[in-house]
């Protein structure tokens, strides 16, 4: 009976750590992969939109217009705000500004990471999503990675998602239509006028 008892105890034990490491703190959300997650913001400010997302607890660094989710899937996902659209249908716009989304795709020649590898043209191809309908354009460049851009146009401002992997980009693009779902936009409040 001793021998029961010297190898019950530890057993018991040992089981009670496993339950209870697989339940897992409380209070944290997760994605719809099921692993931990929190929301990142990226603010609005001076006219533009902002928006947050549900990232998994990965590296995540948010920086002015910028938000960076590093080691997603095995790639990078980044949210940049580009800048406010071209308005060709208002006369008092000062002249510049981004074309609309479907445009940015499709001149998109050049790329950070380094030239298209030479398989032909990148296909364009409208994908929707949480934050509206994407342009998505993906180029496998000679430095083996792979990038996808999804360009989206929210409140007269351009802003581009970046996917940055290597030849095998299929879990990175899982990863992020998983975070894409949980988009939510934060349109600025206009600052309201003292009464008089």
């Amino acid at each position: 009976m001793g021998l029961d008892l010297l190898l019950a105890v530890p057993f018991a034990a040992f089981a009670v750590w496993c339950l209870a490491s697989a339940i897992g703190p409380r209070g944290r959300r997760a994605t719809t992969g099921g692993s931990p997650a929190r929301r990142a913001t990226l603010s609005a400010r001076d006219g533009r939109p902002g928006l947050d997302l549900l990232v998994p607890d990965v590296d995540t660094v948010v920086e002015g217009s910028r938000m960076l989710a590093a080691d997603l899937g095995g790639g990078a996902l980044t949210i940049e705000a580009l800048g406010p659209l071209q308005l060709s249908q208002d006369p008092l716009q000062a002249p510049g500004g981004l074309p609309v989304a479907e445009d940015r795709a499709r001149s998109s020649a050049r790329d950070p990471w380094g030239e298209p590898d030479g398989a032909g043209p990148a296909v364009v191809e409208q994908v929707v999503t949480a934050a509206g309908p994407m342009w998505r354009r993906t180029v496998r460049t000679a430095l083996a990675t792979t990038v996808t851009d999804l360009h989206v146009d929210h409140g007269g401002w351009a802003f581009v998602v970046r996917l940055v992997g290597g030849s095998d980009h299929e879990p990175l693009l899982a990863a992020a239509e998983r975070v894409l779902t949980s988009w939510r936009w934060h349109d600025q409040v206009p600052a309201r006028r003292p009464a008089s």
